[in-house]
């Protein structure tokens, strides 16, 4: 009979987001684009007001969280799989959207 040494635990994995909430995200960012656009026309209307800041704060807000962890768990959880299909086409794609999280991740 072998004395074996308890097995030291461990935090559980974190919970991965679902291919629907990295979808949700994509149509989050698309709503967004519209509100920057709506900004943009008022402020060139009526100038920069309190509604102005809060609607530019929340935009800000978004692109700096939500969209900042989603384009990590894209890296992380999706990317990989597609960069190891073997298929040359989606390679191009894939890497091109790594550039482009880079150019976003650096502006």
């Amino acid at each position: 009979m072998s004395s074996s040494k308890a097995r030291a635990t461990r935090p559980a994995a974190p919970t991965l987001p679902s291919f629907e909430s990295l979808d949700l995200t994509h149509r989050q960012v698309m709503q967004m684009l519209t509100q920057l656009t709506q900004l943009v026309d008022q402020v060139q209307a009526t100038g920069i007001d309190d509604n102005a800041r809060m609607l530019a704060a929340e935009i800000r807000s978004f692109f700096d969280e939500t969209a900042r962890a989603h384009h990590a768990a894209e890296e992380q959880l999706v990317f990989p799989s597609l960069l190891a299909s073997g298929d040359p086409e989606l390679v191009q794609h894939v890497q091109r959207l790594q550039q482009d999280h880079g150019w976003l991740e650096e502006d």
